[in-house]
């Protein structure tokens, strides 16, 4: 229940930071460098802070998180963003180690198809859609190699 509670906490306090005018964001900034280097390590973005925290508390209790407005238009191509994490690990893990996984949305084939499907009892319930959603993933996918060339 703690768990539960602390995740909508950080939601309503992500969504109070980022609905600051720009002079409340200033005087915060200015606060924080003023705070020495003790009390404010690690919180160079604050506001990515705030989110990734947020977002960890969700995923925690099994709830996606939605993604920042700012960063809005890298996601617009899947709305689950548990999903896209997990391809997008699935992909980056096998791209890591000299590797790739294939796909094939036509006769729903290849070996990413085949490790979603054996991920999938081992996995939250619903995170591994079944049947798989074909286009999602080919969106997923084609997306990964698009920030694989930045």
């Amino acid at each position: 229940m703690r768990l539960i509670e602390a995740a909508e906490a950080a939601r309503v306090l992500d969504k109070q930071f980022t609905g600051m005018n720009e002079h409340d964001r200033k005087w915060v900034e200015e606060v924080k460098k003023n705070s020495g280097a003790f009390f404010t390590a690690g919180l160079d973005d604050l506001a990515a802070t705030i989110w990734n925290i947020a977002r960890l508390l969700h995923d925690a209790i099994g709830k996606s998180y939605p993604v920042p407005a700012h960063l809005d238009f890298v996601h617009r191509t899947v709305k689950d963003q548990r999903l896209r994490e997990l391809v997008f690990g699935l992909l980056s893990a096998a791209s890591d180690a000299g590797g790739q996984f294939t796909f094939n949305k036509n006769s729903l084939s290849g070996s990413l198809a085949t490790a979603l499907t054996q991920l999938r009892p081992h996995l939250p319930p619903g995170l591994v859609p079944n049947p798989l959603p074909t286009t999602t993933i080919q969106r997923l996918k084609a997306e990964f190699e698009r920030f694989r060339t930045f």
